[in-house]
């Protein structure tokens, strides 16, 4: 069990959920769940798009481990 990978979920997928997610799972810490709300068809069609100081420019088609939709009813 050492050697399994963490599982985080993240709740948003902005700036801070996305990077947060990318470098979990870029570094091999964790297999990652995101939670998303409006963001969640293009990101299964297109996946995220990170430009980057630290990370890199164009890291095209990224996609957490594993996504899912939240529906907020007011």
């Amino acid at each position: 069990m050492a050697n399994s990978k963490a599982r985080v979920l993240i709740v948003g997928t902005g700036g801070v959920g996305t990077m947060a997610a990318y470098a979990l799972e870029i570094g091999g810490k964790a297999h990652v769940t995101a939670v998303m709300r409006s963001n969640f068809d293009v990101v299964q069609r297109q996946g995220i798009r990170i430009d980057s100081i630290e990370h890199g420019k164009g890291i095209n088609n990224w996609r957490p481990s594993e996504s899912k939709q939240i529906f907020i009813v007011y």
